[in-house]
């Protein structure tokens, strides 16, 4: 069933971690707040992902407003402690979520924002589109791939480590997906491994002397770049010698 809801103050298409924050802040600024979200709960994209995932930021960096991990939580909280603590958000902060939403187009028309759903019409005076940087997993079309043998996916759908044993795999990207793919693969008895990056990457170990690294990140972020750089390329001969 379609239907046409009220003038929103705000509608926010997408409840994941950016989404709720910012209806939590609007709500704090005394704006009414919707949120629409395609699945039919919060934290879906962070269920489907591998088994292993972490959070690859220390967790008293990585807590929205209001809540806390719970106690015992690693310091690079495990998928499900992200999915728990989103949900705790959302309840905690009572938001006003509709789920199962897909939004089409948005178009401004009589002073306010018309947004073309698959249950209807929605309306606001605003409208933030917090639908994420990685919604959709992109491959890049290379010369030659409709002709390898072999399986190429995205690390989305990178799945069980264990899978790849005895296989050869090329991971393809030095960011943050790729070493945690890497990190798995090491752990399993695969055949060779390659790593093919554009840039040789700053490679920082999680804990010095039992420090986790990335409490020094607030710090780092005030320098100016090249001092930075100094410092991690320090960093990283002191914890791997090169």
């Amino acid at each position: 069933m379609t239907k046409n809801a009220a003038l929103q103050d705000v509608i926010i298409v997408g409840a994941g971690a950016a989404g709720s924050a910012a209806a939590y802040a609007l709500s704090k600024a005394g704006l009414g707040v919707l949120l629409l979200e395609k699945e039919h709960q919060v934290g879906e994209p962070w269920r489907r992902r591998h088994k292993d995932l972490h959070l690859n930021s220390h967790r008293i960096f990585s807590s929205l407003p209001g809540v806390n991990y719970s106690e015992g939580t690693p310091a690079f909280p495990h998928k499900s402690a992200v999915v728990d603590h989103l949900n705790l958000f959302v309840r905690h902060h009572a938001l006003a979520i509709e789920y199962g939403i897909h939004a089409g187009e948005v178009s401004f028309a009589g002073g306010h924002w018309v947004i073309q759903t698959n249950a209807g019409t929605r309306t606001a005076r605003h409208v933030v589109i917090a639908t994420g940087r990685d919604r959709v997993p992109y491959i890049p079309q290379w010369n030659g791939m409709e002709n390898f043998p072999g399986e190429i996916i995205h690390s989305a759908a990178f799945g069980d480590a264990k899978t790849y044993s005895q296989r050869k795999v090329l991971v393809v990207g030095a960011g943050n997906s790729g070493f945690d793919v890497l990190n798995h693969l090491a752990k399993v008895d695969t055949a060779h491994v390659w790593l093919s990056a554009r840039n040789g990457p700053t490679l920082l170990p999680k804990r010095i002397f039992r420090v986790a690294v990335h409490l020094l990140s607030p710090l780092i972020a005030r320098l100016p770049t090249k001092a930075a750089d100094a410092v991690m390329a320090a960093t990283q001969r002191l914890a791997f010698g090169t």
